[in-house]
């Protein structure tokens, strides 16, 4: 900063009226420090992983569908990659359904005290061949091989897919007596239950809480979902019953096709 000499004391001092020291007139104007530069706030730029991640968070989560007619596809094209095994599948599995009820029936008449007893084995059989049908389908959505040996492949996880059985009735009771319409809207929401209890050793509540939280968002296209499968076994079913031997796997497939999706976006 430059000063002014006094011209009576000879004083050099900042620019100010009169002289500090004498009270001479110096003929300037007080100095005075000038303010600092005002600080420009520039804008901040948001950086192009923020921008994509704000773009795509709101689409996953609102988007949380699948595709229908990909999960049919790749059911059909597992059926038809594995028509032997799944012609073979069937007929066992409606021996194993068939053959205790018709014993139970024969012996109804001649010794009655064994038909509660019976109905009790064949209800047991069908719950075991019931987790391993879901096992089977689990593979294939896997790219694995489904083998025979796999329909009783469960057992160790009876008491937990019949307990999560129980309450997942029990549920969707609860909402058919509530107007009809909840006990639709809770079938689909806990419906993967036993896929949990299959696939992941879940427990019944717990699979019943994770099915529930795998399928918000995606109601209404497992209802379509549904109606598109109903439809598809009953095409099945006009072809002389021949068809469902094709359409039975790949609705068993697509269903498990779709949990996978829907687990992975979870």
């Amino acid at each position: 900063m430059i000063g002014v000499r006094c011209p009576k004391c000879g004083l050099m001092q900042m620019p100010r009226p009169a002289c500090k020291s004498c009270g001479a007139p110096l003929g300037g104007a007080e100095w005075r420090p000038s303010p600092p530069p005002a600080q420009v706030s520039r804008p901040v730029t948001p950086s192009r992983a923020s921008i994509e991640s704000k773009l795509t968070q709101p689409e996953v989560a609102s988007k949380k569908g699948f595709s229908k007619a990909e999960a049919i596809r790749f059911g059909w094209n597992t059926m038809m990659s594995n028509p032997g095994f799944f012609v073979v599948l069937l007929i066992v599995v409606g021996l194993i359904y068939v053959l205790p009820e018709i014993i139970r029936k024969s012996m109804e008449g001649n010794n009655p005290a064994l038909t509660v007893p019976l109905g009790l084995v064949s209800a047991v059989l069908q719950i075991i061949i019931g987790m391993g049908l879901i096992r089977i389908s689990l593979r294939f959505c896997d790219n694995q091989k489904g083998e025979f040996a796999d329909l009783f492949s469960c057992l160790p996880l009876f008491f937990k897919y019949l307990f999560g059985s129980i309450l997942y009735g029990l549920i969707v009771l609860a909402g058919i007596i509530l107007l009809i319409i909840p006990g639709i809207v809770w079938a689909i929401k806990f419906m993967f239950f036993s896929y949990l209890i299959i696939d992941q050793g879940a427990g019944p509540i717990d699979s019943l809480k994770r099915s529930a939280a795998i399928t918000a968002g995606a109601k209404w296209d497992l209802f379509l979902f549904g109606l598109l499968l109903l439809a598809v076994n009953l095409l099945g079913t006009l072809a002389l019953l021949i068809g469902l031997f094709a359409t039975i796997p790949t609705s068993m497939v697509a269903t498990a096709y779709v949990y996978r999706k829907l687990l992975g976006k979870a």
